[in-house]
């Protein structure tokens, strides 16, 4: 059940918000109440807020093929070494044209970088 935010939470959400620097969604979370009624709340407080920041970095080709094609990274592996959910390098792969391999399967060899002597 979520519980209203009232003037008796205001130091505690300012604190969370400008010293953590805790998102709305994580404030939201933590009250037990939609990340518009933080929003809503700080900005009756007179809190400047923060500008919304970008989704996530995204990932040149290069780096992608390099850990999902080369190394045979599967997608949550390839998504921990980056930081984000294999759902976002999905994406990326997507954005890039760098076809995926069929879900479940595992590249059973990884590609050998070749010099020539």
């Amino acid at each position: 059940m979520k519980r209203p935010l009232g003037q008796k939470h205001n130091p505690e959400l300012r604190r969370l918000y400008e010293v953590e620097e805790l998102s709305l969604r994580q404030i939201a979370k933590h009250y037990g109440v939609s990340h518009q009624a933080v929003h809503d709340r700080l900005l009756r407080m007179g809190v400047t807020l923060r500008e919304r920041s970008r989704r996530r970095e995204l990932f040149e080709a290069e780096v992608l093929r390099e850990l999902y094609v080369t190394n045979g990274l599967t997608l949550a592996e390839v998504g921990a070494k980056l930081n984000v959910t294999p759902y976002f390098v999905t994406r990326e792969l997507k954005r890039h044209g760098i076809p995926r391999r069929k879900t479940g399967a595992r590249s059973s060899f990884k590609i050998q970088k070749t010099t020539e002597v």
